[in-house]
């Protein structure tokens, strides 16, 4: 005897599994004969043969039986993407069952797949805007402008949220390594306001992440005045001193500039004005004259360009410090008479006659292309650009992100608290003063996993001219092909001690 309560049945399209969605289910319709042959019962409420579960997400639709046995796999995934299409041939099944059509036992909907567990459509948590509930389970678009949207393994993509409790500035970027895999790079920027007995506090005003080099002048041939701090964390600590040398007194012509942090630092002889002076065919050095302050730049520091010869072969500058002065080629035509001396030295190698050549000396960043950072960027020749471009080259070295010259590049990372040290640049002849103690970190939630990573002291920049002390913090996260993922990425202070 025919049972009314098999009237509207649910029939699996795919086998159980135990992982994934149970089963998909397809609804049937009675046949409008009042009595039900076996013959008719079987077209009714056959089973429509199994077909291997594809691990996957989106919107698949709901089809009868005859229409899986009538297409193969392949067919049906295209008639899926045609009928999911707004304006499509086929209509949407109303809310009352129907098709819309006569004589239908052909149920038309989609229903929700997800990677995790089966969400019925007919949740009304489960329906995202735009999308109504159809019969037991179906669902479509309401409206063709608002298209039914993609999430990733059944839910919605949502914009990346950057949480920052701390008074700082914080920044991220992704960069390719030499392995053309994605990193993550979440960048953290403090200012402190020190006063003239050393005593640090948290700036009101804080300054700006830099995402480029700034120069002091034109690009490429002026010196760096602020480096590029959005960029791949450095294997150690950068220590950069701004300012200028100060005399103690009226009248004064030279003195010494010493700086230190921690283990590293730099001494340089700064003088007043000099210049070449030529008496019968021999030179001398005239001057220095007094000076009230001397900028602390690579302008006034040994290097420069050299093009007074008549063949351009025979032109060539300071790789060390293209924008210096006092530099001279082998087969110069430039007159020394009246030409500017360098006005920083190192105080144990100074210069002495016309035509030497001695190491620059200076405190600010270091340009990418002087060297000797230059030669840690690689090769870039014709096999580079055959087999490896755009990546890095294989004999890239990662000292090339280190900008601080030689003697202010900490072996190992400055971990705070180190004391500061800067004499010869402040009204009153010395600062001491010591890096805050703080231990920052991120918290970075790709997906469903999430990674805490401690950040590390990237660069320390001694402002003596605004009284300020500015670190960088710094640190990396892998996500190859997970960018997308990326949910949150939050900063916090571990601790912080003045």
């Amino acid at each position: 005897m025919w049972n009314p309560w098999r009237a509207f049945s649910m029939t699996p399209m795919w086998p159980r599994r135990r992982h994934g969605p149970s089963a998909t289910w397809v609804l049937r319709r009675p046949s409008t004969a009042s009595s039900v042959s076996s013959a008719g019962r079987k077209n009714n409420f056959e089973r429509p043969p199994p077909t291997p579960w594809r691990r996957s997400s989106g919107t698949f639709p709901i089809r009868s039986a005859s229409a899986c046995r009538e297409n193969s796999p392949r067919r049906r995934k295209r008639s899926i993407r045609k009928s999911c299409a707004p304006g499509g041939s086929r209509r949407a099944m109303d809310s009352t069952g129907g098709n819309g059509g006569s004589g239908g036992n052909r149920f038309r909907g989609t229903v929700r797949l997800s990677s995790k567990r089966w969400r019925r459509s007919g949740d009304p948590l489960s329906n995202p805007p735009g999308v109504s509930t159809i019969g037991f389970g179906g669902r479509c678009p309401t409206d063709s402008s608002r298209p039914d949207p993609s999430p990733n393994r059944g839910r919605e993509n949502k914009p990346m949220e950057v949480v920052n409790p701390t008074p700082f500035l914080m920044d991220r970027m992704v960069y390719l390594d030499r392995k053309a895999a994605e990193r993550l790079v979440v960048v953290l920027k403090g200012t402190w306001s020190v006063s003239a007995r050393g005593e640090i506090s948290v700036a009101k005003k804080q300054a700006p992440i830099h995402p480029g080099e700034e120069f002091r002048g034109e690009p490429g041939a002026s010196s760096i005045l602020h480096e590029a701090e959005l960029g791949p964390a450095k294997p150690g600590t950068d220590v950069f001193l701004n300012g200028s040398a100060m005399a103690p007194r009226t009248g004064t012509r030279s003195m010494d500039v010493s700086f230190r942090v921690g283990p590293v630092g730099r001494t340089a002889r700064v003088f007043g004005e000099r210049r070449w002076n030529t008496v019968m065919g021999i030179e001398s050095i005239e001057g220095p004259k007094p000076f009230e302050s001397v900028p602390l730049v690579y302008e006034n520091a040994f290097g420069g360009k050299d093009v007074s010869a008549e063949d351009p072969k025979h032109h060539g500058e300071e790789a060390r410090n293209p924008v210096g002065r006092g530099f001279r080629s082998e087969k110069s035509k430039a007159v020394f008479d009246g030409a500017l001396l360098p006005s920083m030295e190192d105080p144990r190698r100074l210069i002495s006659g016309p035509g030497q050549g001695f190491e620059p000396v200076g405190f600010g960043p270091v340009g990418r292309h002087w060297m000797p950072r230059r030669r840690y960027a690689g090769t870039y020749d014709a096999k580079w650009m055959d087999e490896r471009a755009p990546l890095l080259p294989e004999d890239f070295d990662d000292r090339y992100h280190n900008a601080a010259p030689a003697g202010l590049v900490a072996p190992g990372r400055l971990k705070g608290g180190e004391p500061v040290e800067v004499a010869g640049c402040t009204p009153e002849g010395r600062l001491v003063t010591h890096l805050p103690r703080i231990e920052p970190w991120a918290k970075v939630l790709v997906g469903r996993w999430g990674k805490a990573i401690r950040l590390e002291l990237d660069s320390v920049t001694v402002d003596t001219e605004a009284m300020e002390l500015r670190l960088v913090w710094k640190g990396e996260v892998p996500v190859h092909r997970e960018v997308a993922r990326i949910r949150t990425i939050a900063c916090l202070l571990e601790g912080e001690k003045a």
